[in-house]
């Protein structure tokens, strides 16, 4: 009998139903979607504002009063991200691939300040939805 449900248990796993490590692969894939969305929305909202892209992320979240050297003063306004619980308890959100206490920007996102484009290292291949990373 135990041996029956075992079995009968094993099949629904693998006949369409998800499995344990594919719900936290999708929430991860989700998260990171949603982090890529964020931190693309705050690079454009500053390159609206300041008419060039952030030279690194950490400029979104520098205090309203900051005067960043590469801008002409009175074109910035952000900070563009102002939730905590990020990398490094700070505002930038986190790439959930990536260990939570990493505090080093650079192993959670590529960011080409020249471009504004915001890509990641990790993870590589298909997420969890059979979708190519490289289409994020």
């Amino acid at each position: 009998m135990i041996a029956a449900i075992l079995i009968l248990l094993g099949g629904m796993m693998f006949n369409g139903h998800m499995l344990p490590f594919e719900s936290s692969a999708r929430a991860k894939d989700s998260t990171l979607k949603a982090n890529l969305v964020i931190l693309r929305q705050a690079v454009e909202m500053f390159q609206a504002d300041c008419g060039v892209y952030p030279k690194r992320l950490e400029d979104l979240i520098e205090p309203y009063d900051t005067r960043l050297p590469y801008l002409a003063a009175g074109l910035y306004k952000g900070p563009y991200l102002a939730s905590q619980g990020g990398i490094g308890g700070g505002s930038l959100p986190r790439n959930p691939y990536v260990a939570r206490d990493d505090a080093d920007v650079t192993h959670h996102w590529s960011y080409d300040g020249v471009k504004g484009t915001l890509t990641f290292a990790t993870p590589v291949g298909v997420d969890a939805y059979g979708e190519g990373y490289s289409t994020y």
